[in-house]
């Protein structure tokens, strides 16, 4: 027997191999996949978790907000069918205004209790005639999309949009 190494068998060194890919085969494989699978599985269901929560917090500010809205077209409604805005509306539309009409439509528009920042009535033209913003009076929003979008819609519809 020549190996050229004495006391060695010929086919010693490809059992120690064999032996040795057997061992990562058997242990060490097992233990990487054993340590890697577990917490991608559990990764997996915290997304999904999450994702479900997610859509459940989606869903509540999704109700919330077509609450909002709904008070809101309520609200706008009101000024515009109120008893006291409307001849008023009347009366700066039709261009015979006067500083009493403006601090009378101001006023009134002030003192509702309504969430509105700004309450603009605009003319076809796209001229504010009307606000509860002094500084507003006269400014022409006729570029503004949110007044395009309500020049658009049927008359009797009350629309909500940003003006930002």
């Amino acid at each position: 027997m020549s190996s050229g190494q004495p006391g060695r068998r010929p086919g010693g060194v490809r059992l120690n191999l064999l032996l040795a890919a057997a061992f990562v085969l058997v242990i060490v494989v097992p233990v990487v996949v054993l340590s890697v699978i577990p917490p991608a599985v559990n990764a997996r269901q915290a997304q999904v978790r999450l994702v479900e929560d997610l859509g459940i917090i989606a869903d509540s500010q999704e109700a919330a907000l077509l609450a909002w809205v709904e008070r809101t077209r309520a609200d706008l409604q009101e000024i515009t069918d109120n008893t006291v805005t409307r001849p008023l509306t009347i009366t700066l539309l039709s261009g015979e205004t006067f500083e009493a009409t403006h601090a009378n439509f101001s006023g009134y528009v002030a003192s509702l209790n309504n969430p509105f920042e700004e309450v603009m009535l605009a003319d076809l033209d796209g001229v504010v005639r009307g606000t509860d913003h002094a500084d507003l009076l006269g400014l022409d929003v006729n570029g503004e999309s949110w007044y395009q979008a309500a020049l658009g819609a049927p008359a009797a519809e009350v629309s909500i949009r940003s003006g930002r």
